[in-house]
């Protein structure tokens, strides 16, 4: 019975999450959502013990991957080589630092294949990684779920 009461939890917040990214995007008329973000959900609303789902690897990762993303477009431009370039890098430049969150991968494609300006670090990518942080800590807080890494 626990195990399908963290299910519909995850479900929930995941829902509530998407839902409210999307109304205040609409609200606000700033784009505050990126496919990457249903996977992040995933991963801080049924996996809050995974080292992806620090606070910390959502908003550096994001982050890390957009600049690394928007770098490569400006120096290189975003042919097929660039592509596979700006992952890698965007992967390396986590690891290093230590802030791996998966879905942040997929945001240098992203900005290569929609050639947004600098402006992009803003929003969706700052303003949306903090409110999943924010929505990462109210989810391991209401649900008091264990919190394996900080």
């Amino acid at each position: 019975m626990h195990k399908y009461r963290n299910i519909a939890i995850s479900s929930i917040v995941t829902f509530l999450g998407i839902s409210a990214l999307a109304e205040l995007a609409h609200i606000t008329k700033q784009p505050l959502l990126i496919a990457p973000f249903g996977a992040s959900f995933l991963i801080l609303s049924a996996m809050p013990e995974s080292p992806f789902a620090r606070p910390r690897n959502i908003a550096m990762g994001y982050l890390l991957s957009a600049i690394v993303g928007l770098l490569v477009l400006k120096t290189v431009g975003s042919g097929t080589l660039a592509l596979g370039l700006s992952v890698a890098l965007a992967i390396f430049v986590m690891d290093v630092s230590g802030t791996v969150h998966p879905p942040a991968g997929a945001v240098p494609l992203l900005v290569l294949l929609s050639n947004p300006g600098w402006k992009f670090l803003w929003t969706p990518i700052l303003v949306s990684a903090l409110i999943l942080v924010g929505l990462s800590l109210v989810n391991r807080e209401l649900f008091r779920r264990k919190l394996l890494y900080v």
